[in-house]
């Protein structure tokens, strides 16, 4: 997580080694995604007094998953709801 109550900027962190290769996605604040380098570092951004977290690829896209399912049940709850009515 990648947090400023000032200007935008970029923080370079350690993830770990494990991470090497790996790319990290943007889940919240809309940045690009971030490739970690083979020693487990990578540089990740914000907008000026905004957040922005990010996940493995493989992580953020199991998120995503989870939403739209939650979306999917959300809307036939919705229309099951206005069935009945």
């Amino acid at each position: 997580m990648v947090i400023t109550d000032r200007d935008g900027g970029e923080k370079r962190m350690f993830v770990g080694a494990g991470h090497a290769g790996e790319t990290w996605s943007c889940v919240v604040g809309g940045q690009d995604d971030v490739m970690v380098d083979a020693e487990g570092w990578g540089t990740f951004r914000t907008l000026g007094g905004r957040i922005s977290v990010y996940l493995p690829e493989r992580a953020a896209n199991a998120l995503e998953h989870d939403r739209e399912l939650h979306r999917i049940v959300r809307e036939t709850a919705e229309d099951t709801e206005e069935l009945r009515a």
